[in-house]
């Protein structure tokens, strides 16, 4: 029991972080949420995605990995003590030194992600229309390294996976309208601290059809069927 209240805790409200990190990014940029949703169409054809389409949604799960790597909820690691004298590019690291991993460089380096590592890129994990092996994948950077790894780190990927591919298959995510109906410029910020995420900001999130609004109705009960409303 402790062992699950630990791997829930130290997933919580990081993950949180990141699926607002999520919609920030499909926010400003349409585009990849455009592919992500015609993704969706073709493999789903109608119907909610289970985790075992994973394989089957690439590009979803490029968006993913581009939300862990872009979006770093946590930018430093937890503080490590080196188990040994080390020396690591010329920099001589005395046994019990206090290291500080600085994942947010880690994580915007472009020898391990390409150019524009400041851009939301997913197709930067794809090659040939698949996962490209050789790219390293942001969640083991992003969730620390060795016995401080984040326990919560094989609950949080399988639930951003599902939110996100949940999400695209049934809403659009678009600008703010302002009380005349003009779209509102999306602004992106930042809080500084211990979790990074999004400065709460404004977007419109509507079904993505009828179609979608039916297959969100048919998977709640008929009590919060009926408290369940949606704009035109």
């Amino acid at each position: 029991m402790n062992v699950a209240a630990t791997a829930y805790a130290g997933t919580s409200d990081t993950t949180l972080s990141r699926i607002k990190s999520f919609f920030a990014a499909m926010l400003c940029f349409p585009k990849d949420q455009r592919k992500g949703q015609e993704e969706l169409n073709r493999v789903l054809q109608g119907r909610l995605p289970t985790f075992e389409d994973e394989a089957s949604l690439p590009y979803i799960s490029a968006i993913v990995k581009e939300v862990v790597r872009w979006a770093a909820v946590t930018p430093v690691a937890v503080p490590h003590t080196s188990d040994q004298d080390d020396i690591y590019r010329g920099y001589f690291i005395p046994k019990g030194f206090v290291i500080i991993p600085n994942r947010w460089a880690l994580l915007r380096d472009e020898h391990r992600y390409g150019p524009d590592t400041s851009s939301f890129r997913p197709e930067r994990f794809l090659k040939d229309g698949k996962i490209n092996p050789d790219v390293v994948d942001p969640k083991d950077i992003a969730f620390g390294f060795g016995r401080r790894e984040c326990p919560g780190k094989h609950i949080a990927m399988p639930y951003l996976f599902i939110s996100v591919a949940t999400v695209l298959t049934t809403f659009k995510i678009s600008e703010a309208l302002d009380e005349s109906g003009v779209p509102i410029p999306p602004k992106l910020e930042w809080h500084n601290g211990v979790v990074c995420e999004p400065v709460p900001f404004k977007c419109t999130i509507r079904p993505n059809s009828e179609d979608a609004v039916k297959l969100i109705r048919s998977n709640f009960n008929p009590c919060q069927t009926n408290a369940l409303r949606f704009d035109s």
